[in-house]
């Protein structure tokens, strides 16, 4: 019996598929909205609201991700996020 993969493994073979690489990297402007209100408030000391609408996402989106919860719908914005202050 083979011992189970972890998720590093399987990410790591997914990744030699190219179809499957250009969809990941193709998510990756998500990935880093999602860590950015994650880790950002802690990390900044700037309130939720600045830091979701520097990111494009509403509020309630925003809370969702802080608390380690992906929304229904996790939009990508066209613009780098910025805060201002």
């Amino acid at each position: 019996m083979s011992k189970p993969m972890t998720y590093d493994e399987y990410l790591a073979q997914q990744m030699q598929d190219p179809e499957y690489r250009a969809e990941w990297e193709a998510l990756e402007p998500e990935f880093e909205v999602a860590r950015a209100i994650i880790e950002g408030k802690p990390l900044t000391g700037f309130p939720l609201e600045l830091i979701a609408k520097a990111a494009d996402v509403s509020l309630e989106e925003a809370r969702i991700m802080q608390m380690g919860k992906q929304p229904r719908i996790v939009r990508t914005s066209k613009r780098p996020a910025c805060i201002s202050v």
